[in-house]
C-alpha cells in the first residue's frame, strides 16, 4: 500500500538516453577491439590473427545496415548487445585459425573441427533465434540481428578465415 510502480523498461526513451548509449557502444566497442586485438596479438604472435576479430565485426556490420532496410527503427540498445555477439563469433575464427595454421594438414584439421564447430554454433543460434518469435519488437530485432550476425560469422571463418590465414607468415 501507498507504493507505486511505474515501469521503466520500454521502447521510449529519451534523445538524451539515445545519445548516451551511442557513446558509451562507441567507447566500449573501441576498448574492446583494442583488448582482443593485443590479447591475439600477444598469444599468437601473428598478425593475420586479427582477422579473427574483424570477421564477426565485419559481419555484425552488414547484419545491422541489412536489418536496419528491414526495420529503421533499430533499438541502440539491442545494436549494443548484438555487438556483444562479436565475442562469441570469435570463438568460430578461433577454432578455425589453430586449425588452419597449427596442424600439418590444415584441410584435414579444419573438416575435423567442421562438425563441433557447426553443433557449436547451432546451440549458441538457437537462443538468439528463439528471440524471432517474442511479441516485444526489440527482442525481435534482438533476435534477428544476432542470428544473422553469428550465421554470417561462422560462414566468414569457414570460408574467407581459411584464405586468410594460410600456414606460414609468422612474426
Amino acid at each position: 500500500p501507498g507504493v507505486e510502480i511505474v515501469p521503466i523498461c520500454a521502447q521510449i526513451h529519451t534523445a538524451e538516453n539515445q545519445s548516451l548509449m551511442e557513446h558509451d557502444i562507441n567507447r566500449l566497442g573501441i576498448i574492446n577491439g583494442i583488448v582482443f586485438l593485443a590479447l591475439f596479438l600477444l598469444v599468437s604472435r601473428d598478425w593475420r590473427v586479427g582477422a579473427i576479430f574483424m570477421l564477426p565485426i565485419a559481419s555484425i556490420a552488414v547484419t545491422i545496415g541489412l536489418c536496419a532496410l528491414v526495420d529503421p527503427k533499430l533499438s541502440m540498445m539491442v545494436i549494443g548487445v548484438a555487438i556483444t555477439m562479436a565475442g562469441s563469433a570469435v570463438d568460430y575464427g578461433i577454432y578455425v585459425y589453430t586449425a588452419a595454421t597449427t596442424g600439418k594438414d590444415p584441410n584435414a584439421d579444419l573438416r575435423r573441427i567442421f562438425k563441433p564447430l557447426i553443433i557449436s554454433h547451432l546451440t549458441t543460434l538457437g537462443v538468439f533465434l528463439a528471440f524471432v518469435f517474442s511479441s516485444f519488437p526489440a527482442y525481435r530485432q534482438l533476435g534477428w540481428l544476432t542470428s544473422a550476425s553469428l550465421v554470417l560469422s561462422l560462414l566468414s571463418a569457414l570460408f574467407v578465415l581459411p584464405r586468410i590465414v594460410k600456414p606460414g607468415g609468422q612474426i
